[in-house]
């Protein structure tokens, strides 16, 4: 057992050391082991990489085909998965988001006698999500029962401090019963991630070494489950964007890398009460080639700033310009900065060097441009995939049989029965006869939809 970190700044190549021990490992000992772990929205673009450059790397590069039976890179979940699929964990149901609002929901309706500050809350838009997310936060940050009931007795007797104490009651009630209804029924991901830890506790992991990187947070059950695995694994390595270690005293709140310096103290510290061997922490100095200097030079420029001490200009005769990395626009709205955007993506494709898929567009609040995004860039003829999480709530089915039942209860009011027709899922049959090929008849009934769209648009 023991743990190493490997630190180095956003631009150092950490994959490309850890890369090339797993190269030595897999070619020294034809038993070991090795699992990479990432998070779970880069576990495919993770797993294509680390075999491409791992297919670089002697003697993996006289292979034609590059693939790895000992060497897994999985997430946290899919980890899970592997060491307990012939176990009787997930054999139960697991229930999805909406499923659990709608526990929620019922919980709150049935115990709304015995709530003081929550009572008919149920009936207030959002609230059952917002009290869904944090049921699952406290149950990802192993916040018990028992810790709610301690909170509520040690608090103190000052107006917002009773205020406070009637609402933790209320949630106190709310959270037992929920984790009652869940407990013996249906499996979650927590319950998994417990399930999980307890496993490894019981194996034998001497040959397997554990790889964690692009992490700069863990839950509370994650760094369980990373505790586990030092004691259990041969070695568990960490790579965190880090320019130094915090063994003794956590970062300040203002430091660059405060995130990922407090999860290092968490973890150093775990290791040390737990009388696991740290070993000397690898700071990685090697620059990423995926990084252009003009970045490099930002990003020096950035962690200096950030140092709340003056700045050195000596090297500023040797900065280079940002023109062939680095460009920043103004625009006068959103839609001009979008439909800007849009025009240098088709420049970049119509140069024969890109793909749509090489681009990626980031911003800061997705929600502020997804209403303009779509129509510029279909404007434009640029496929996009927005990766943002549709709420369930919008579904045209949902807003169909919300509406047919809302008609039944409110005796056919005109705004139900607009709202149900123009979900577009009931269409009044016509008499044409649709023909037997396939596109003729699809563009038939499309028109007949648009059609009939048309007619409730001039209605309303």
């Amino acid at each position: 057992m023991g743990l190493q970190f490997i630190l180095g700044r956003i631009n150092r190549d950490k994959r490309g050391a850890m890369l090339d021990e797993i190269a030595e490992t897999l070619t020294n000992n034809k038993q070991a082991k090795v699992f990479y772990l990432v998070p779970d929205h880069i576990k495919f673009e993770a797993e294509m990489t680390v075999l491409k450059r791992l297919g670089e790397i002697p003697p993996f590069n006289e292979k034609t085909l590059m693939g790895m039976m000992h060497l897994q890179v999985f997430s946290f979940s899919r980890l899970a998965w592997f060491w307990l699929q012939d176990t009787d964990l997930f054999v139960k149901p697991q229930l999805s988001a909406s499923g659990l609002s709608m526990l929620v929901r019922k919980l709150l309706i049935q115990y709304e006698e015995q709530l003081t500050m929550y009572r008919g809350e149920v009936r207030k838009a959002g609230f059952v999500e917002q009290l869904t997310d944090l049921f699952t936060e406290l149950r990802t940050g192993r916040i018990t029962q028992n810790d709610l009931t301690y909170l509520i007795m040690h608090l103190g007797s000052t107006p917002q401090e009773a205020d406070f104490q009637l609402k933790l009651k209320d949630i106190s009630l709310l959270y037992q019963a929920f984790d009652q209804a869940l407990a013996g029924k249906y499996i979650e991901t927590e319950d998994i991630l417990t399930a999980l830890t307890e496993k490894i506790n019981e194996m034998d992991l001497s040959d397997t070494t554990i790889y964690i990187e692009s992490f700069f947070r863990f839950t509370a059950q994650e760094q369980a489950l990373v505790v586990a695995l030092m004691k259990s694994a041969k070695q568990v390595t960490v790579a965190l964007t880090l320019d130094k270690g915090y063994p003794t005293e956590k970062p300040e709140l203002h430091e660059l890398f405060q995130a990922a310096g407090e999860t290092y103290y968490q973890l150093y510290q775990s290791a040390r009460s737990e009388n696991i061997p740290v070993a000397p922490d690898r700071v990685i100095h090697q620059l990423d080639a995926a990084y252009c200097e003009e970045l490099n030079q930002l990003e020096d420029f950035w962690v200096e700033t950030n140092k709340l001490s003056p700045i050195n200009d000596s090297s500023s005769q040797q900065q280079t310009s940002m023109e062939n990395c680095i460009e920043v626009w103004a625009g006068e709205n959103k839609q001009a900065e979008v439909a800007h955007v849009a025009k240098e993506i088709r420049k970049l494709v119509k140069s024969g060097h890109y793909r749509y898929q090489d681009i990626l567009v980031l911003t800061r609040n997705m929600d502020d441009y997804l209403t303009i995004l779509d129509p510029i860039f279909n404007e434009n003829g640029i496929e996009t995939f927005i990766d943002s999480a549709d709420v369930m709530n919008q579904h045209p089915l949902v807003e169909f049989l919300d509406a047919l039942l809302m008609i039944k209860r409110k005796n056919w009011r005109y705004a139900d029965v607009m709202r149900f027709l123009r979900t577009e899922l009931f269409i009044p049959q016509s008499d044409t006869k649709l023909p037997a090929e396939r596109d003729i008849r699809v563009r038939i009934m499309q028109q007949q939809v648009n059609a009939f769209r048309e007619h409730i648009d001039v209605t309303l």
